[in-house]
């Protein structure tokens, strides 16, 4: 299982505390948007939306060291391509977790 956020993501930025920051907050500033149009897809089975924005969440945590948020949205990702509305909806409740969990680390990493 993915790490649920690999310091490795965001210490190659370390020697710029400031843009480290500026990331996080981009991060909690558009996630929640990203994560509220994959509900609304695997809600309403617009598979393309989902996939679309499960490829977008994958990459802006990935970019982070979110690596178990990253994995959760590549799975939801390939699931949108082979059109499996039931495992997108069952990872829903995983990614919404993971979600809460990884922002609470990247403000743990961000204050120290």
């Amino acid at each position: 299982m993915s790490q649920l956020l690999n310091p490795a993501g965001l210490e190659r930025f370390s020697g710029n505390p400031a843009l480290v920051k500026r990331l996080i907050q981009i991060y909690m500033e558009t996630s929640p948007k990203v994560i509220g149009e994959i509900e609304a897809g695997v809600a309403s089975g617009d598979i393309e939306q989902v996939g679309s924005q499960a490829h977008s969440l994958k990459g802006l945590s990935a970019e982070l060291g979110a690596e178990e948020l990253a994995e959760i949205s590549h799975q939801i990702q390939v699931a949108a391509r082979t059109g499996d509305l039931a495992v997108m909806g069952s990872l829903i409740k995983s990614l919404v977790c993971s979600y809460k969990e990884t922002t609470v680390a990247l403000h743990l990493f961000n204050t120290n």
